[in-house]
């Protein structure tokens, strides 16, 4: 009889309490609340990354117009921006969609504008990339909702993207 209820002792003790399994369930509902809440973008960050992606590529495009001896042109459309580059006819095609500078079109409500040489545009604005690396003064505003970020170029040649719209640009 003892011995009996020895066993029965151990098998109670090895399974859990139902206050013990609504702990861990809570803590595990808490974690993952908490992971939702950090994988969920703010404006800022969401426009500050389209912005510094486009900084990357103005820079790659400006780089390959010199490295191609070809012009190269950004163009703003109301969905997003494109590259164009001179053809062997003439005529500005298109980067087509498997290179680094394929259309892209941005996350909605995102909007783009440009001020370029002193012109303001919102559709079809064009950034002309000369092969001998000149470049004329730009900026080119990226909002969402509040938030704007800026891309431009600096005196020194560097393209930039930052949350100010910098005086010494261009």
């Amino acid at each position: 009889m003892d011995s009996l209820n020895k066993h029965h002792r151990l098998v109670r003790q090895r399974g859990f309490t139902l206050i013990e399994l609504a702990v861990v369930v809570l803590i595990i509902g808490i974690i993952i609340a908490a992971i939702g809440i950090n994988l969920t973008r703010s404006d800022r960050d969401q426009v500050r990354d389209e912005a510094e992606r486009l900084a990357l590529l103005v820079q790659a495009a400006h780089d390959e117009a010199v490295l191609q001896g070809r012009v190269m042109v950004l163009e703003l459309t109301t969905e997003g921006y494109r590259f164009l580059q001179l053809g062997d006819d003439g005529k500005l095609v298109v980067v087509g969609p498997g290179d680094l500078l394929a259309p892209r079109e941005l996350p909605a409500p995102i909007t783009v504008s440009a001020d370029l040489e002193g012109g303001s545009a919102t559709n079809k604005a064009g950034l002309v990339f000369d092969p001998t690396g000149g470049l004329g003064p730009f900026r080119v505003t990226l909002r969402l909702r509040a938030e704007e970020w800026y891309v431009h170029n600096l005196l020194d040649g560097e393209i930039r993207a930052s949350a100010e719209a910098l005086r010494n640009a261009g």
